[in-house]
């Protein structure tokens, strides 16, 4: 009987069947894997590159090991008598190939783009496909410094090379100090352990830029509206180190020479925290302003942030400016006089002009003191007052009407007297501001 040896780990029998020439009782176990077959001409032994023993032909020369099949399963290296007529070998060399272990880059940054790669050479026969087994240490952790990875590397067929990828894991622990990935090669079956035996890589930590926050305003300088509400926004900035969460307070308070108070922004000085997930860059934080129909000066109020947590802050304050949208359309109130001197026997009046600028749209009741040294009723009568008392007195502006006209007419008499005055003077009330009196 007749067994072939093929390069790519199969066996191939024929010939007399019970001598070995029939296989096909282990055929499954001689696809692939044989790296020598030994003979005594009647039975036949493959031996495996994962270090069994599988046997076929006569029972009677060694074909039948299902006795110590399962002592023949793994870690055989070589035969006894009568194991050695007709050896077959693969190649024309018994020597097993020698296997040594480098890496390139021997260091690396944890969260770098490079990793660390480690050749396994085998020289010597190469014609089979060939796993070589090793152990893996140093200060880092499989599977946590670095991707997971196994514990053996396969040859393939012809080659004398096989390479082993190293990927480092970025993390957010520091200080941190550098860490060490050392491969080792471990016996095995079909290759010798030659020099060097064993590789070292280093994963160098790298301390992350420091995470810096900053706030600056979004849309924060605007109108607020006669009613409901409206949103001021401002932005805060990470850089630096992303890595993990960071979070940080931030507050308003009224700034400047016409402070927001809380009025502005509902009955309470907005606060809040912003926290920020691994990775994230920016967050908008919204003040909400309250619309009123009030005419006042443009508010402002500042935005500051306080406490961070994973941060330093380099930016801590930004303002914000509620711009004023309230016509402020009140009507301005004087007081003029048509001319100062008149006869009290004459046919002149004095002309009392009151004037109103801005709003006038509406009637408008203003009023005014009666002084002087001259005395109503004896000394003069006023027409066209809607009231007018010995002290006090008021006009009346109709609507769209910018100007009231009050006649003071003097009375004459046979009393020998002094030059006699009338002073009208505006006073404050409800709807008008005052403006030049006389």
């Amino acid at each position: 009987a007749f067994a072939a040896l093929k390069s790519d780990g199969s066996v191939v029998t024929w010939g007399y069947s019970s001598y070995g020439g029939d296989s096909s009782g282990v055929s499954s176990r001689l696809t692939s894997g044989v790296t020598q077959i030994f003979s005594t001409r009647t039975a036949f032994a493959a031996l495996k590159s994962d270090g069994s023993v599988v046997t076929w032909g006569d029972s009677s020369n060694g074909g039948d090991s299902s006795s110590v099949s399962s002592r023949l399963s793994s870690g055989v290296v070589s035969f006894a008598d009568p194991f050695n007529d007709d050896r077959l070998v693969p190649g024309t060399s018994t020597t097993q190939p020698s296997i040594t272990l480098a890496v390139s880059p021997t260091s690396v940054t944890e969260d770098g783009t490079a990793n660390l790669v480690y050749t396994f050479t085998r020289s010597g026969d190469t014609t089979f496909s060939l796993t070589v087994n090793y152990t893996v240490g140093g200060t880092a952790t499989n599977g946590v410094d670095y991707a997971t990875i196994p514990t053996s590397v396969t040859f393939a067929a012809g080659s004398s090379t096989a390479t082993l990828t190293v990927d480092p894991t970025a993390d957010t622990i520091n200080p941190e100090s550098d860490e060490s990935v050392t491969l080792t090669l471990v016996a095995g079956t079909g290759y010798n352990i030659g020099t060097p035996p064993s590789a070292t890589g280093t994963i160098t930590n790298v301390l992350p830029s420091p995470t810096t926050l900053a706030i600056a305003p979004t849309t924060a300088n605007q109108t607020e509206g006669n009613s409901g509400t409206k949103p001021f926004t401002f932005t805060i900035t990470r850089a630096g180190g992303l890595n993990g969460t960071t979070a940080v307070n931030w507050a308003v308070t009224g700034s400047g020479t016409n402070a927001a108070n809380a009025s502005d922004f509902g009955g309470t000085l907005p606060s809040g925290t912003v926290t920020f997930a691994s990775g994230e860059t920016s967050k908008t934080i919204t003040v909400t302003v309250q619309g009123d129909t009030i005419s006042e000066l443009d508010e402002t109020f500042t935005v500051t942030l306080s406490g961070p947590t994973g941060a330093t802050i380099t930016t801590a304050t930004a303002i914000g400016t509620i711009i004023n949208d309230d016509n402020d359309d009140t009507p301005t109130l004087s007081l003029g006089l048509s001319q100062n001197v008149v006869t009290e026997d004459g046919s002149q009046n004095l002309f009392y002009v009151f004037r109103r600028t801005g709003d006038v749209t509406n009637p408008l009741t203003v009023d005014f003191t009666v002084g002087g040294s001259a005395t109503v009723g004896s000394d003069y009568v006023q027409r066209g007052a809607t009231t007018f008392g010995g002290t006090t007195g008021s006009v009346t502006f109709r609507a769209g009407s910018e100007v009231v006209i009050l006649p003071i007419d003097p009375s004459s008499d046979t009393v020998s007297d002094g030059n006699e005055t009338v002073a009208l003077t505006l006073t404050t009330g409800t709807g008008y501001t005052l403006g030049t009196t006389g």
